[in-house]
């Protein structure tokens, strides 16, 4: 009985598929380093935001800052949104964006990781920081994910 090598071709599409699928796997999971399959995706683009209305914050109510709001599966569940610090050194040179943040936050509405999509790395910064001070509601699946939408205004 021969054993099979790289010239069989069914092994060749079998190991094809499987690497094909592997990276798609990954790709779906987000490990893939930024831009390597840039080409399939074109720009990532995050989740449409939903306007948040800000009212004066009475004892005991949500304590959601103006200038930031949220997306995803995470809109409309947001207890605490706290506004990111605006970097000094932005300011003195008049750096003003909009900042997305990709989140995933645990059943416990606490945010566990957070992630800038865009934007110049001071504002960056501030914007993650804020982030992981947000707090949601609770929530019965193990983690849910959304964005964050701070504007960095002078």
């Amino acid at each position: 009985m021969k054993s099979p090598t790289f010239s069989d071709p069914l092994l060749s599409i079998l190991l094809v598929f499987l690497l094909g699928f592997l990276v798609l796997i990954l790709y779906a999971v987000n490990m893939l380093p930024q831009g390597l399959l840039s080409f399939m995706s074109g720009p990532r683009l995050p989740a449409v935001a939903q306007p948040v209305v800000n009212a004066p914050a009475a004892a005991g109510s949500p304590q959601i800052s103006e200038n930031v709001s949220v997306g995803g599966e995470l809109a409309g569940r947001e207890i605490s949104l706290p506004a990111p610090e605006y970097p000094e050194a932005a300011r003195s040179q008049d750096i003003t964006d909009t900042i997305h943040v990709a989140i995933t936050v645990n059943p416990k509405g606490r945010v566990i990781a957070a992630r800038a999509l865009n934007g110049p790395l001071l504002l960056q910064q501030s914007a993650e920081a804020a982030a992981r001070k947000a707090r949601f509601g609770r929530g019965r699946l193990k983690r849910r994910s959304g964005t964050i939408k701070y504007d960095f205004k002078l």
